[in-house]
């Protein structure tokens, strides 16, 4: 059965040992408790290293990958994940849900539950592998019978039409989100994207923006423009997201222009008093 399983150990042995690619999805606690953790960047990580080299037909996961916090619904935020990762390959395959509740229940719960009614998801209340085996054999028969692909162009553009994806609780705005989608998308115009590689990897991993750019998809840059600008000066870039990645941009920018310097005041301006910005 070229199907894959992510769990959490929430799922009796006996049906786990009849998987061959199986994912055993764990956040340890030191990583949970980490300054900097992101569980869209975890979930992210562990999914690219099951997903590399390999093609799986059908994917079992369960609503949830917390033994003690059913409602957290972590499954729900994985498959999400799956959905809006093309480059994995596997963003357009079936999904089975395993839990005792319905859809219907499961929705009331989180928003994310929306997925559950998009094409190419199902679900299976019986907690037992010849059920999800049977189960799988009926998706590759019947339900993927005369199709070129799993989902095509029209049944993923609906599933993007019923979900619903909220902005991450730590950015305060959506100009701060607006702000990390255009310092990326000019770091890339010009090639010095390397140079902001935390704000890139925040892009690049976090649900919100993989579901932006699925809503919003860009084209691809093929060429990278460089700018010479004649002429000397002295710029001074005061901005409160200087420091997060728009200095390194304008470096980059006025790399070819070695008349043109440019520096930052180096502060953190939404924890300093108008005071002491005025002593800088």
């Amino acid at each position: 059965m070229n199907a894959l399983l992510i769990h959490n150990d929430n799922l009796p042995t006996i049906l786990t040992n009849g998987f061959n690619d199986k994912l055993k999805f764990s956040i340890p606690q030191s990583k949970i408790l980490a300054e900097d953790f992101s569980f869209d960047k975890e979930a992210h990580r562990q999914l690219e290293v099951i997903f590399n080299n390999k093609r799986i037909d059908v994917i079992f996961i369960p609503y949830t990958l917390e033994n003690n916090n059913f409602l957290a619904l972590t499954g729900l935020r994985l498959a999400l994940h799956i959905r809006l990762t093309p480059e994995w390959e596997h963003s357009r395959i079936p999904i089975v849900f395993i839990g005792h509740e319905t859809p219907a229940q499961i929705a009331k719960l989180s928003s994310l539950g929306s997925i559950l009614f998009t094409t190419g998801i199902f679900t299976n209340t019986k907690i037992d592998f010849e059920s999800l085996e049977k189960q799988y054999k009926w998706i590759l028969k019947e339900w993927k019978k005369n199709r070129k692909a799993t989902l095509n162009d029209i049944e993923y553009q609906d599933f993007l039409s019923k979900v619903r994806i909220d902005p991450p609780a730590n950015y305060s705005s959506h100009h701060s989100i607006d702000n990390e989608l255009a310092l990326l998308r000019w770091s890339e115009y010009i090639g010095c994207d390397d140079q902001i590689p935390v704000v890139k990897n925040n892009l690049q991993t976090g649900l919100f923006f993989k579901y932006h750019n699925a809503l919003y998809p860009l084209q691809k840059q093929n060429t990278k423009k460089q700018f010479l600008i004649q002429g000397k000066a002295e710029i001074l870039l005061i901005d409160d997201d200087a420091i997060k990645g728009w200095y390194s941009f304008y470096k980059a920018f006025f790399n070819n222009s070695p008349s043109i310097k440019i520096n930052t005041l180096n502060i953190d301006y939404k924890s300093t008093s108008q005071k002491e910005i005025i002593v800088f």
